[in-house]
């Protein structure tokens, strides 16, 4: 608006002399990024697009890829495996070959957030942050780690499975599917999710052999890394917070404490690991 005020001869703005200021190179940091528009009006910066085929009755919606574009990431498509990689996608242009990717090393990562319902969910910002910080990776000229993993470019697909909803091992079946072969994921949050997708007995069933990155879970039987391998969690396990817990009750004198729990793994385990710990400490030395 400001260039078109300038370049304006009378009080009044042509509106096609407003769109061709906007269409002229503009683009700014917004609370999603990097905005910025191509020759149509469609932003082409720092945006990506779910890629879906509408096949019918019986079928539903089909995922046919991540359509990713602008000045960060070089124009790309991530085809998925769905329906045996017998779709294909179609550009605006007309033509079927997709993008080359930005770079020939690919580092492939799955992500399995917390929302219930996808865009309906407060939990949805969940997914967002690690879509972000994803972008923010892939972009080498923004100075925000730039030299981590330098000539690689992060692929993802992301599958929303809720907390304690039953569908973790759905969910990451379907990032297999739009995924092949990724080497982690991010998520589930909530321990019994985790319990579901990273157990020995399914990972073999399965053929996932992914690391479970998890956010949130504390569980203390996730610790157990024969029953549980490749699970790496940014929080510190129940056992480990029951005690410090415990010490705390302590130095304040309590001999007694209720405990108020639900049954999933995480509030049992919690819930016995913290009362083993208050009965020990509480016992009367001999």
């Amino acid at each position: 608006m400001n260039r078109s005020l300038s370049a304006a001869t009378g009080a009044s703005i042509d509106r096609r002399a407003l769109m061709s200021e906007l269409l002229n190179g503009t683009s700014f940091f917004g609370a999603s990024g990097l905005v910025g528009f191509d020759s149509n009006g469609d932003r082409n910066v720092g945006v990506g697009y779910d890629v879906y085929n509408n096949v019918g009755e019986g079928h539903g919606m089909v995922l046919l890829g991540r359509w990713l574009t602008g000045n960060t990431w070089s124009s790309r498509f991530t085809a998925s495996s769905s329906a045996g990689g017998s779709l294909s996608y179609v550009a605006m242009d007309g033509s079927s070959q997709a993008p080359e990717l930005a770079s020939d090393q690919v580092v492939r990562l799955g992500v399995l957030c917390e929302e219930s319902h996808l865009g309906t969910s407060t939990r949805r910002e969940e997914c967002d942050h690690v879509l972000h910080a994803i972008d923010r990776l892939n972009d080498k000229s923004d100075g925000w780690f730039d030299d981590l993993l330098p000539g690689y470019t992060i692929v993802t697909a992301m599958s929303s499975v809720g907390c304690v909803e039953g569908r973790a091992q759905a969910g990451l079946l379907m990032l297999q599917e739009s995924l092949p072969g990724f080497t982690a994921v991010i998520g589930p949050p909530c321990s019994n999710d985790v319990a579901a997708v990273a157990g020995a007995e399914w990972r073999e069933s399965s053929g996932s052999r992914a690391v479970v990155i998890s956010q949130t879970s504390t569980a203390p039987v996730l610790g157990d890394e024969a029953a549980y391998p490749n699970v790496a969690r940014s929080l510190s396990n129940d056992e480990h917070m029951s005690h410090a817990i415990v010490e705390v009750f302590a130095s304040l004198g309590w001999d007694r404490v209720a405990i108020v729990h639900d049954d999933s793994i995480w509030g049992t385990g919690a819930a016995a690991s913290f009362q083993s710990k208050f009965a020990a400490r509480s016992a009367p030395a001999h």
